[in-house]
Parts: structure tokens; C-alpha cells; sequence
């Protein structure tokens, strides 16, 4: 475009122009706050530089051949001798802060004849913090995710390295910024509310989005029946979801089990229980959670019975099993699901599936 030419003669400009989403806004400013501050380029004067930095020569892991993960089985390979203070760790998947690491490796300086591979199961492996202090086992039945990469510690060196993955379909799916919050999943699959990417999770949807009007002036966000009423209500929106991805095996797979899935939502409700109530998610109860569990799994298996392809019906199996992993321990850990009537429930809802 032509220049107005206030100040003297008009310039040309040439560009492009954006229409930016509010969440893509966020994004772009962080970006620009990484670029630095707006530096003018003119005809007539060589632009400002900086001469960089020397840059510390970064260390590197020579000694190790390859990380292999499968499932949750992890090879460590060595090309050489190692270092006789050699810590491998793991970092633990977290929806967020910091969950630790698992301990993988530790040298032992007085063995003259360290092993040239080592294999271990994460399920047995300990877990420990930043400073290798021993944390206490979770018992929630929470599951196993093998991380992308190691951290490799040794001689006052500290590097990652990438892991392997042999089976391509159990590679970790990650998401970008944090994980959606129980409620904000309950919303996407209700309105289709894309999850936000700031630090706190609300559940609200966005800017925009056309909600129906509360039923009272008053907070439902911490009433536990207002939110199982969104959670049934969201119910058809995961089977919808699953449906317009059943044309290939890789959307229906991140379908199930990305961070926006049927199963992300199973693992949240099922870690709800043992956590405290926030400003957007009441206080839960096993009932409540044992038939979010229930109907979660009764629309899985609703929505493979209407797949007709068996190359993407096995897509499921993975996910089904692992909610009834996750039911099944929540049945066995509370008494009150053991009753008769939470049995005759499944029965009607599940059927033989259960």
C-alpha cells in the first residue's frame, strides 16, 4: 500500500496482514517479547547490532547408544565406558507442576565391570525429586507414559536425550502449554470451547461463544449436580467427536486418546476424587465419579460398535481397556460401589460390555 506522506514524502509499504483469534493474540505477544523490542530499518543508516555472546560449549551424553521405550519398558544402551557418577531420570508426565522423576540408572563407582545395557519397568521403578530425594509411590493407578527424553546427569554435567519409541502407536501425545482442566473438557464436548493455553484453567468458555442462560442467579460451578448435568449433556458431543474422526486410524487414535479425549476426561474425574474442590469443580463423590467412569465407557463402546472398518475399531481396544482399568480400581477402592444397586446400574448401562 501507498504511504500517506505526512511528514514528507510517501513510502510503499508491503506486507501481510493477520486476523488473529484471541488465543492466537496471547501467543504472538510472547513471541514478540521474546524478539525484543521494534527496531527501525531505514535507507539511509546501517542498523544497530549486537555482537552475541560467547556461548558455553554444551556437553554431551557420548557414552549413551540409544533410550528404547515400549509400553512401559524402557532400554538404555551404552557405547562406552560411563562415568563412575552417571544418574539417569526420567521426568514423569505431568498435567502440571512437577511430578518428579523415575530413577532409572545410578553408577556404582566401585563396580569395575558396569553393564553394557540395562532394562527396567517403570511400573517397579522409584520415583524421586530434582535433588534424587525418594518420593513416595501414588497409588492411583494412574497411567504409565513413558517421557520423549532422559536426563542425563554426570561429572557436573547435566544434558537430555531423546528416547525411542519401537511401537510408533503408543508414542506420547503431547499438548502444547498446559492440560485442559476436567470442566474445560466438559465444555469442549458440550460447545466445542477450544481449552485455553493461559496458566490457570477457568472451564469458561471463551470469547464469543453463545452459552444458554443460567438457570438462577447464583454460583453452580461448585454444585456438584449442576456439573454432572453438564457431564451427561457433554455426552453426545464425545460421540460426535469420535464420529468425525473415524476416516483414519491417526485422527480417530488422537481422537481417543489426545489431550481433548474420552480418556484424558476418564483420567480426570478418576484423579478428582483425591483432589480439593476449586473455583470451577465441586467436591466429588465415588458415585458421582464411578458414573462418569460408567458413561464414559458405555459411549466408547457405542461409538466402535458404529465404526464398520476392524483396522479402526482396534483403535478402542487400548482406550476401552484402560477405562475399565481405571473403573475397575475405583470399584475396588470404594466400598460404597460394591452395593447391589451400582452393580445393577452397570449391568443396564454397560450390559454385557462390563
Amino acid at each position: 500500500r501507498r504511504g500517506l506522506g505526512l511528514g514528507g514524502s510517501s513510502n510503499s509499504e508491503a506486507g501481510f496482514v493477520y486476523r488473529l483469534t484471541p488465543r492466537q493474540r496471547k501467543q504472538l505477544v510472547g513471541l514478540l517479547k521474546f524478539a525484543g523490542p521494534a527496531t527501525e530499518v531505514r535507507a539511509d543508516r546501517v542498523p544497530e547490532t549486537v555482537t552475541p555472546t560467547d556461548v558455553d560449549v554444551a556437553f554431551a551424553p557420548t557414552f549413551l547408544a540409544e533410550v528404547i521405550a515400549k509400553g512401559s519398558m524402557v532400554t538404555v544402551h551404552f557405547r562406552d565406558v560411563i562415568p563412575p557418577d552417571l544418574v539417569l531420570l526420567m521426568p514423569i508426565p505431568a498435567r502440571a507442576g512437577d511430578a518428579g522423576y523415575w530413577f532409572l540408572f545410578q553408577a556404582d563407582p566401585l563396580n569395575e565391570s558396569p553393564p553394557d545395557t540395562i532394562t527396567l519397568d517403570l511400573k517397579s521403578c522409584q520415583k524421586c525429586d530434582d535433588r534424587l530425594q525418594i518420593l513416595s509411590t501414588d497409588p492411583s493407578g494412574q497411567q504409565i507414559q513413558p517421557h520423549v527424553f532422559v536426563e542425563v546427569r554426570w561429572q557436573g554435567h547435566s544434558a537430555t536425550f531423546p528416547v525411542r519409541f519401537d511401537d510408533k502407536a503408543q508414542l506420547p501425545l503431547l499438548l502444547v502449554g498446559r492440560k485442559p482442566t476436567e470442566g474445560e473438557l466438559i465444555e469442549y464436548f458440550l460447545f466445542g470451547t477450544e481449552p485455553d493455553d493461559g496458566d490457570e484453567g477457568t472451564g469458561l468458555p471463551g470469547d464469543g461463544t453463545k452459552r444458554p442462560k443460567p438457570d438462577a442467579p447464583i454460583d453452580t460451578s461448585r454444585i456438584l449436580a449442576y456439573f454432572i448435568r453438564h457431564f451427561v449433556w457433554a455426552i453426545p458431543g464425545i460421540e460426535a467427536e469420535i464420529h468425525r474422526a473415524g476416516y483414519s486410524r491417526a485422527s480417530l487414535d488422537a481422537v481417543l486418546r489426545g489431550p481433548t479425549s474420552p480418556l484424558e476426561l476418564a483420567e480426570l474425574a478418576f484423579a478428582s476424587l483425591n483432589r480439593p474442590p476449586t473455583h470451577n469443580a465441586p467436591q466429588k463423590t465415588p458415585t458421582a465419579v464411578g458414573f462418569q467412569l460408567t458413561e464414559i465407557l458405555a459411549a466408547l463402546i457405542r461409538a466402535k460398535d458404529d465404526i464398520p472398518d476392524p483396522e479402526l475399531k482396534a483403535c478402542f481396544d487400548p482406550v476401552i481397556s484402560r477405562c475399565r482399568e481405571v473403573l475397575n480400581t475405583l470399584i475396588a477402592q470404594q466400598g460404597e460401589l460394591q452395593v447391589q444397586g451400582f452393580r445393577l446400574y452397570q449391568v443396564k448401562i454397560l450390559g454385557d460390555a462390563q
